[in-house]
């Protein structure tokens, strides 16, 4: 019996004392290399839907609140990664992590 495993990683990187950048951990670093030592990583494949999506709803969640002149969340790259402000990553992260779970069709998507 062979198992077919499969890793995924999320990538969470603290930019400053304020944001932090998101991106699929299967992508290749700034300098051009991939970060192995998890092992072979596959990508996400609605990952830059899912920040779509988590972009959205953080703006509505945040609407009418008072910013310091940025928005809280920010698409990079074509969509493919994203920053966004401390006080949301709990919120970001939920929103992506449930909209990965929809996509590779585990149970516990949206919301949970």
């Amino acid at each position: 019996m062979t198992l077919n495993l499969l890793r995924y990683a999320l990538d969470v990187t603290l930019l400053t004392s304020e944001k932090y950048l998101l991106q699929d951990g299967s992508r290749t670093q700034s300098n051009g290399t991939v970060d192995l030592s998890c092992g072979i990583l596959t990508p996400l494949e609605n990952f830059s839907s899912a920040i779509v999506i988590a972009c959205q709803a953080i703006r509505i969640s945040r609407s009418g609140k008072e910013t310091r002149g940025e928005p809280p969340v920010i698409k990079l790259d074509g969509g493919m990664s994203l920053v966004c402000d401390v006080d949301v990553i709990a919120e970001v992260l939920r929103c992506l992590v449930g909209e990965i779970q929809s996509g590779l069709g585990m149970s516990g998507g949206k919301g949970s």
